[in-house]
Protein backbone atom coordinates (compact mmCIF):
# COMPACT_ATOMS: atom_id res chain seq x y z
CA UNK A 1 0.00 0.00 0.00
CA UNK A 2 1.61 3.02 -0.99
CA UNK A 3 1.81 5.70 1.96
CA UNK A 4 -0.27 8.34 2.83
CA UNK A 5 -2.42 6.75 0.63
CA UNK A 6 -5.02 5.07 3.21
CA UNK A 7 -8.41 5.38 1.57
CA UNK A 8 -10.27 2.85 -0.41
CA UNK A 9 -13.23 3.64 -2.01
CA UNK A 10 -15.82 1.42 -3.35
CA UNK A 11 -19.14 2.59 -5.57
CA UNK A 12 -21.94 -0.09 -5.75
CA UNK A 13 -24.04 0.40 -9.32
CA UNK A 14 -27.42 -1.54 -9.51
CA UNK A 15 -30.14 -1.62 -11.54
CA UNK A 16 -32.14 0.97 -8.96
CA UNK A 17 -29.79 2.52 -6.99
CA UNK A 18 -25.62 3.63 -6.38
CA UNK A 19 -23.80 3.60 -3.23
CA UNK A 20 -20.34 4.10 -1.77
CA UNK A 21 -18.08 3.53 0.94
CA UNK A 22 -14.98 5.71 1.58
CA UNK A 23 -12.78 3.65 4.46
CA UNK A 24 -9.66 4.29 6.15
CA UNK A 25 -7.41 1.07 6.59
CA UNK A 26 -4.82 2.95 8.45
CA UNK A 27 -7.35 3.25 11.22
CA UNK A 28 -9.91 0.95 10.20
CA UNK A 29 -12.88 2.76 10.36
CA UNK A 30 -15.90 3.55 7.60
CA UNK A 31 -15.25 7.46 6.70
CA UNK A 32 -18.61 8.24 4.64
CA UNK A 33 -21.01 6.02 3.66
CA UNK A 34 -24.34 7.11 1.25
CA UNK A 35 -26.53 5.04 -1.14
CA UNK A 36 -29.19 6.67 -3.09
CA UNK A 37 -31.95 5.67 -5.50
CA UNK A 38 -31.71 6.61 -9.08
CA UNK A 39 -35.59 7.01 -9.65
CA UNK A 40 -38.54 6.00 -7.23
CA UNK A 41 -39.66 3.08 -9.09
CA UNK A 42 -41.01 4.68 -12.37
CA UNK A 43 -41.14 2.14 -15.31
CA UNK A 44 -39.42 4.73 -17.63
CA UNK A 45 -37.68 3.62 -20.67
CA UNK A 46 -34.25 2.64 -20.46
CA UNK A 47 -32.26 5.92 -22.23
CA UNK A 48 -34.21 7.90 -19.82
CA UNK A 49 -33.13 5.61 -16.55
CA UNK A 50 -29.05 5.32 -17.88
CA UNK A 51 -29.09 9.61 -17.66
CA UNK A 52 -30.55 9.12 -14.26
CA UNK A 53 -28.09 6.81 -13.31
CA UNK A 54 -25.31 9.11 -14.44
CA UNK A 55 -26.94 12.21 -12.61
CA UNK A 56 -26.77 10.00 -9.49
CA UNK A 57 -23.73 8.28 -9.93
CA UNK A 58 -22.23 11.39 -10.17
CA UNK A 59 -23.91 12.88 -6.81
CA UNK A 60 -22.85 9.90 -4.44
CA UNK A 61 -19.29 10.13 -6.39
CA UNK A 62 -18.73 14.54 -5.21
CA UNK A 63 -20.18 13.34 -2.02
CA UNK A 64 -17.34 10.64 -1.46
CA UNK A 65 -14.84 13.27 -2.85
CA UNK A 66 -15.65 15.48 -0.41
CA UNK A 67 -14.75 12.95 2.46
CA UNK A 68 -11.72 11.44 0.67
CA UNK A 69 -9.43 14.46 0.01
CA UNK A 70 -6.39 13.46 -2.29
CA UNK A 71 -5.49 10.11 0.72
CA UNK A 72 -6.63 7.48 -1.94
CA UNK A 73 -4.97 4.28 -2.90
CA UNK A 74 -7.66 2.78 -4.92
CA UNK A 75 -11.53 3.25 -6.02
CA UNK A 76 -13.43 0.18 -7.31
CA UNK A 77 -16.70 -0.09 -9.17
CA UNK A 78 -19.28 -3.04 -8.49
CA UNK A 79 -21.04 -3.14 -11.40
CA UNK A 80 -24.36 -5.44 -11.42
CA UNK A 81 -26.69 -6.67 -13.96
CA UNK A 82 -28.67 -4.57 -16.31
CA UNK A 83 -24.89 -2.81 -16.53
CA UNK A 84 -22.52 -6.08 -17.05
CA UNK A 85 -23.20 -9.54 -18.69
CA UNK A 86 -21.61 -12.73 -17.00
CA UNK A 87 -20.99 -15.85 -18.21
CA UNK A 88 -19.47 -18.88 -16.87
CA UNK A 89 -16.72 -20.42 -19.38
CA UNK A 90 -14.69 -23.86 -19.46
CA UNK A 91 -11.82 -24.11 -21.73
CA UNK A 92 -11.37 -27.99 -22.20
CA UNK A 93 -7.67 -28.75 -23.48
CA UNK A 94 -6.92 -32.84 -23.84
CA UNK A 95 -4.23 -35.05 -25.49
CA UNK A 96 -4.31 -38.57 -26.44
CA UNK A 97 -0.99 -39.09 -24.81
CA UNK A 98 -0.12 -38.05 -20.59
CA UNK A 99 1.28 -34.73 -21.00
CA UNK A 100 3.03 -32.59 -17.67
CA UNK A 101 0.28 -29.76 -16.79
CA UNK A 102 2.80 -26.38 -16.29
CA UNK A 103 2.10 -22.48 -16.55
CA UNK A 104 3.20 -22.09 -19.63
CA UNK A 105 1.12 -25.17 -21.16
CA UNK A 106 -1.44 -23.23 -19.27
CA UNK A 107 -1.03 -19.89 -20.88
CA UNK A 108 -1.04 -21.48 -24.15
CA UNK A 109 -5.03 -22.84 -24.16
CA UNK A 110 -5.56 -19.61 -22.49
CA UNK A 111 -3.40 -17.53 -25.28
CA UNK A 112 -6.19 -19.37 -27.95
CA UNK A 113 -8.93 -18.87 -26.04
CA UNK A 114 -8.27 -14.95 -26.18
CA UNK A 115 -7.49 -14.89 -29.58
CA UNK A 116 -11.24 -15.99 -30.26
CA UNK A 117 -13.61 -13.29 -31.11
CA UNK A 118 -16.00 -12.17 -28.02
CA UNK A 119 -18.89 -14.03 -29.96
CA UNK A 120 -17.58 -17.20 -29.67
CA UNK A 121 -20.16 -18.13 -27.02
CA UNK A 122 -23.69 -17.29 -27.97
CA UNK A 123 -24.56 -15.15 -24.84
CA UNK A 124 -22.74 -12.18 -26.26
CA UNK A 125 -23.31 -12.49 -30.01
CA UNK A 126 -25.06 -9.33 -31.59
CA UNK A 127 -23.16 -7.25 -28.89
CA UNK A 128 -20.18 -6.00 -31.06
CA UNK A 129 -19.63 -2.69 -29.00
CA UNK A 130 -18.58 -4.77 -26.07
CA UNK A 131 -15.54 -4.58 -24.03
CA UNK A 132 -14.55 -7.32 -21.41
CA UNK A 133 -13.83 -5.83 -18.23
CA UNK A 134 -12.97 -9.11 -16.39
CA UNK A 135 -11.76 -12.70 -17.39
CA UNK A 136 -10.91 -14.47 -14.55
CA UNK A 137 -9.93 -17.81 -13.71
CA UNK A 138 -12.06 -19.57 -11.00
CA UNK A 139 -11.23 -23.54 -10.85
CA UNK A 140 -8.73 -26.06 -12.59
CA UNK A 141 -9.42 -29.55 -13.00
CA UNK A 142 -7.01 -32.32 -14.25
CA UNK A 143 -8.54 -34.97 -15.22
CA UNK A 144 -11.93 -34.51 -13.85
CA UNK A 145 -10.53 -33.27 -10.50
CA UNK A 146 -10.24 -30.25 -8.95
CA UNK A 147 -7.04 -29.30 -7.33
CA UNK A 148 -5.31 -26.66 -5.73
CA UNK A 149 -1.43 -27.44 -6.58
CA UNK A 150 -1.98 -26.58 -9.99
CA UNK A 151 1.30 -27.04 -12.09
CA UNK A 152 3.67 -30.40 -12.78
CA UNK A 153 1.13 -32.72 -12.55
CA UNK A 154 0.81 -35.44 -15.34
CA UNK A 155 -2.41 -35.01 -17.25
CA UNK A 156 -4.74 -36.03 -20.62
CA UNK A 157 -7.08 -33.55 -19.80
CA UNK A 158 -7.43 -29.93 -18.77
CA UNK A 159 -10.85 -28.09 -17.81
CA UNK A 160 -10.07 -23.97 -16.79
CA UNK A 161 -13.42 -22.27 -15.39
CA UNK A 162 -13.57 -19.19 -16.07
CA UNK A 163 -15.67 -15.87 -15.48
CA UNK A 164 -15.79 -13.57 -18.46
CA UNK A 165 -18.08 -9.95 -18.04
CA UNK A 166 -18.25 -7.95 -20.18
CA UNK A 167 -20.15 -3.91 -20.32
CA UNK A 168 -20.97 -1.68 -23.34
CA UNK A 169 -18.48 0.42 -24.57
CA UNK A 170 -20.61 3.70 -24.23
CA UNK A 171 -21.94 2.25 -20.51
CA UNK A 172 -18.07 1.85 -19.55
CA UNK A 173 -16.48 4.74 -20.79
CA UNK A 174 -19.30 6.53 -18.56
CA UNK A 175 -18.75 4.93 -15.62
CA UNK A 176 -14.85 5.32 -15.76
CA UNK A 177 -15.34 8.94 -17.03
CA UNK A 178 -17.49 10.24 -13.44
CA UNK A 179 -14.65 8.80 -11.62
CA UNK A 180 -11.30 10.00 -13.65
CA UNK A 181 -13.73 13.36 -13.87
CA UNK A 182 -13.98 13.50 -9.93
CA UNK A 183 -10.97 12.11 -8.25
CA UNK A 184 -8.52 11.84 -11.47
CA UNK A 185 -7.67 8.30 -10.76
CA UNK A 186 -8.68 5.39 -13.25
CA UNK A 187 -11.13 2.63 -11.02
CA UNK A 188 -11.19 -1.03 -11.24
CA UNK A 189 -14.01 -2.94 -12.42
CA UNK A 190 -15.64 -6.27 -10.82
CA UNK A 191 -18.78 -7.35 -11.62
CA UNK A 192 -21.25 -8.31 -8.74
CA UNK A 193 -21.36 -12.19 -9.83
CA UNK A 194 -17.99 -12.04 -9.18
CA UNK A 195 -17.81 -10.36 -5.75
CA UNK A 196 -20.55 -12.50 -4.30
CA UNK A 197 -18.70 -15.70 -4.98
CA UNK A 198 -15.72 -14.60 -3.96
CA UNK A 199 -16.99 -13.97 -1.24
CA UNK A 200 -19.42 -16.66 -0.10
CA UNK A 201 -15.62 -19.27 -1.12
CA UNK A 202 -14.12 -17.08 1.71
CA UNK A 203 -16.85 -17.20 3.99
CA UNK A 204 -17.61 -21.02 3.80
CA UNK A 205 -13.93 -22.38 3.10
CA UNK A 206 -15.59 -26.00 3.97
CA UNK A 207 -16.77 -25.68 0.43
CA UNK A 208 -20.85 -25.05 1.34
CA UNK A 209 -23.40 -25.79 -1.11
CA UNK A 210 -25.14 -22.44 -2.11
CA UNK A 211 -27.87 -21.01 -3.42
CA UNK A 212 -26.91 -17.70 -4.01
CA UNK A 213 -29.92 -14.80 -4.60
CA UNK A 214 -28.98 -11.19 -5.04
CA UNK A 215 -32.20 -8.68 -5.60
CA UNK A 216 -32.11 -5.37 -6.05
CA UNK A 217 -34.57 -3.03 -7.93
CA UNK A 218 -35.08 -4.29 -11.40
CA UNK A 219 -33.02 -7.29 -11.59
CA UNK A 220 -32.25 -10.24 -9.58
CA UNK A 221 -29.12 -11.47 -9.42
CA UNK A 222 -28.63 -15.53 -9.57
CA UNK A 223 -25.63 -18.46 -8.90
CA UNK A 224 -25.16 -22.11 -7.55
CA UNK A 225 -22.25 -22.91 -5.84
CA UNK A 226 -21.16 -26.49 -5.13
CA UNK A 227 -18.38 -26.73 -3.23
CA UNK A 228 -16.45 -23.83 -4.11
CA UNK A 229 -17.51 -24.57 -7.70
CA UNK A 230 -19.83 -21.47 -9.46
CA UNK A 231 -21.57 -23.55 -11.46
CA UNK A 232 -24.48 -21.63 -12.82
CA UNK A 233 -25.09 -17.50 -12.88
CA UNK A 234 -28.24 -16.08 -14.25
CA UNK A 235 -30.06 -12.96 -14.15
CA UNK A 236 -34.04 -12.73 -14.10
CA UNK A 237 -35.49 -9.21 -14.92
CA UNK A 238 -37.59 -8.26 -11.79
CA UNK A 239 -36.54 -7.24 -8.35
CA UNK A 240 -38.39 -5.17 -5.43
CA UNK A 241 -39.35 -2.88 -7.71
CA UNK A 242 -41.61 -5.06 -9.93
CA UNK A 243 -43.11 -6.53 -6.31
CA UNK A 244 -44.28 -2.87 -5.15
CA UNK A 245 -45.49 -2.03 -8.55
CA UNK A 246 -47.32 -4.63 -8.35
CA UNK A 247 -48.99 -4.58 -5.09
CA UNK A 248 -49.26 -0.90 -6.09
CA UNK A 249 -51.88 -1.72 -8.89
CA UNK A 250 -53.59 -4.61 -6.94
CA UNK A 251 -54.28 -2.65 -4.16
CA UNK A 252 -54.37 0.76 -6.16
CA UNK A 253 -52.48 3.01 -3.82
CA UNK A 254 -49.31 4.87 -5.11
CA UNK A 255 -45.92 3.08 -5.24
CA UNK A 256 -43.99 4.83 -2.01
CA UNK A 257 -47.73 3.45 0.32
CA UNK A 258 -47.28 0.06 -1.12
CA UNK A 259 -43.44 -0.14 -0.19
CA UNK A 260 -44.20 1.62 3.22
CA UNK A 261 -46.79 -1.12 3.54
CA UNK A 262 -44.72 -4.23 2.78
CA UNK A 263 -41.78 -2.87 5.35
CA UNK A 264 -44.84 -2.68 7.95
CA UNK A 265 -45.76 -5.62 6.81
CA UNK A 266 -42.77 -7.52 7.61
CA UNK A 267 -42.17 -5.85 10.89
CA UNK A 268 -45.76 -6.68 12.00
CA UNK A 269 -46.47 -3.35 12.46
CA UNK A 270 -50.11 -3.55 10.06
CA UNK A 271 -53.49 -3.96 11.95
CA UNK A 272 -54.54 -7.87 11.87
CA UNK A 273 -57.53 -7.16 10.07
CA UNK A 274 -56.00 -5.52 7.25
CA UNK A 275 -53.33 -7.96 7.15
CA UNK A 276 -55.81 -10.40 6.37
CA UNK A 277 -57.36 -8.32 3.59
CA UNK A 278 -54.43 -7.61 1.60
CA UNK A 279 -52.37 -11.53 2.22
CA UNK A 280 -53.61 -12.53 -1.24
CA UNK A 281 -52.27 -9.45 -2.98
CA UNK A 282 -49.17 -9.72 -1.34
CA UNK A 283 -48.62 -13.25 -2.33
CA UNK A 284 -49.42 -12.48 -5.96
CA UNK A 285 -46.78 -9.75 -6.02
CA UNK A 286 -44.50 -11.45 -4.39
CA UNK A 287 -45.46 -14.72 -7.54
CA UNK A 288 -45.18 -11.31 -9.82
CA UNK A 289 -41.11 -11.89 -9.02
CA UNK A 290 -41.27 -15.43 -7.83
CA UNK A 291 -42.23 -17.14 -11.29
CA UNK A 292 -38.70 -15.92 -13.49
CA UNK A 293 -37.20 -17.25 -10.01
CA UNK A 294 -38.85 -21.30 -10.56
CA UNK A 295 -37.59 -20.43 -14.27
CA UNK A 296 -34.12 -19.95 -13.07
CA UNK A 297 -34.59 -23.48 -11.15
CA UNK A 298 -36.54 -25.56 -13.11
CA UNK A 299 -33.51 -25.03 -16.05
CA UNK A 300 -31.03 -25.17 -13.49
CA UNK A 301 -32.01 -28.47 -11.52
CA UNK A 302 -31.35 -30.34 -15.12
CA UNK A 303 -27.75 -30.09 -14.44
CA UNK A 304 -27.02 -29.83 -11.11
CA UNK A 305 -28.49 -30.40 -7.59
CA UNK A 306 -29.80 -27.19 -6.50
CA UNK A 307 -28.14 -26.23 -2.39
CA UNK A 308 -31.12 -25.93 0.21
CA UNK A 309 -29.00 -23.09 1.64
CA UNK A 310 -29.74 -19.71 0.32
CA UNK A 311 -27.43 -16.65 0.82
CA UNK A 312 -30.38 -13.57 0.44
CA UNK A 313 -28.79 -10.09 0.03
CA UNK A 314 -31.52 -7.62 -0.70
CA UNK A 315 -32.25 -4.12 1.32
CA UNK A 316 -32.55 -4.46 4.94
CA UNK A 317 -36.33 -3.05 4.72
CA UNK A 318 -36.75 -6.01 2.73
CA UNK A 319 -34.63 -8.92 3.51
CA UNK A 320 -37.34 -10.40 6.64
CA UNK A 321 -40.77 -10.20 3.88
CA UNK A 322 -38.64 -12.00 1.01
CA UNK A 323 -36.98 -14.64 3.23
CA UNK A 324 -40.62 -15.51 4.95
CA UNK A 325 -42.56 -15.67 1.06
CA UNK A 326 -39.53 -17.56 -0.07
CA UNK A 327 -39.69 -19.97 2.74
CA UNK A 328 -43.66 -20.40 2.62
CA UNK A 329 -43.38 -20.65 -1.12
CA UNK A 330 -44.39 -24.66 -1.73
CA UNK A 331 -43.24 -24.54 -5.22
CA UNK A 332 -39.41 -23.64 -4.44
CA UNK A 333 -39.32 -27.38 -2.81
CA UNK A 334 -39.60 -28.97 -6.12
CA UNK A 335 -36.24 -28.40 -7.44
CA UNK A 336 -34.25 -28.25 -4.01
CA UNK A 337 -33.36 -32.32 -3.62
CA UNK A 338 -32.42 -32.46 0.01
CA UNK A 339 -33.13 -34.17 2.91
CA UNK A 340 -32.15 -30.96 5.03
CA UNK A 341 -34.68 -28.15 5.17
CA UNK A 342 -34.71 -25.04 3.46
CA UNK A 343 -32.70 -22.51 5.30
CA UNK A 344 -32.09 -18.68 4.48
CA UNK A 345 -28.61 -17.20 5.79
CA UNK A 346 -28.73 -14.21 7.34
CA UNK A 347 -24.77 -13.93 7.19
CA UNK A 348 -23.87 -10.03 8.35
CA UNK A 349 -22.55 -11.30 11.68
CA UNK A 350 -20.37 -13.83 9.78
CA UNK A 351 -19.56 -11.05 7.09
CA UNK A 352 -18.64 -8.59 10.02
CA UNK A 353 -16.29 -10.67 11.84
CA UNK A 354 -14.48 -11.94 8.84
CA UNK A 355 -14.22 -8.18 7.92
CA UNK A 356 -12.79 -7.14 11.18
CA UNK A 357 -10.36 -9.83 10.99
CA UNK A 358 -9.15 -9.06 6.95
CA UNK A 359 -9.59 -5.52 7.58
CA UNK A 360 -5.76 -4.62 9.07
CA UNK A 361 -3.77 -5.97 6.10
CA UNK A 362 -6.05 -6.05 2.51
CA UNK A 363 -4.50 -7.49 0.24
CA UNK A 364 -5.51 -8.44 -3.73
CA UNK A 365 -7.28 -12.11 -2.09
CA UNK A 366 -9.57 -10.87 0.48
CA UNK A 367 -10.18 -7.57 -0.81
CA UNK A 368 -13.41 -8.97 -2.42
CA UNK A 369 -14.32 -10.38 0.56
CA UNK A 370 -13.62 -6.36 2.01
CA UNK A 371 -15.95 -4.73 -0.70
CA UNK A 372 -18.59 -7.22 -1.00
CA UNK A 373 -18.64 -7.18 2.89
CA UNK A 374 -19.31 -3.27 2.86
CA UNK A 375 -21.63 -3.54 -0.36
CA UNK A 376 -24.09 -5.59 1.71
CA UNK A 377 -23.72 -3.66 5.07
CA UNK A 378 -22.40 -0.86 4.60
CA UNK A 379 -23.66 0.74 1.98
CA UNK A 380 -27.36 -0.87 2.10
CA UNK A 381 -29.69 1.78 3.43
CA UNK A 382 -31.23 3.84 1.30
CA UNK A 383 -30.17 7.24 2.11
Amino acid sequence: MLKNKQHYIIFDIDSSSVGTLVFDVSTNSEVFTIRRSIDKGENIEFDSFFRKTIKTFKSVAEKAHKHSGNNIAGIFLNISSPWVSSQNRVIHFEKENEFIFTEKVKHSILEKETNKPLSYTSDFIGNEWVSIIENRELNIFINGYLTRKTYNKKAKSIDIHKLVSVMSDETMNSFISVIEHTFHIRPELFSNKFMNYKSIINLFKEGNDVLNIDVSGEVTELSIILKNRLVKIGTIPSGISHIIRHLSRSLNISYLKAESIIIMYQNNEVDIKYRTRIEESMRKSFLAWFKNFYDFLDEASKEYIIPSTIHLISQESFFGWLSEWILKTEEISEHIHSNENISILDTKGLFRQKYKDLYVNITDDNLMMCLNFVNIFYIDSLS
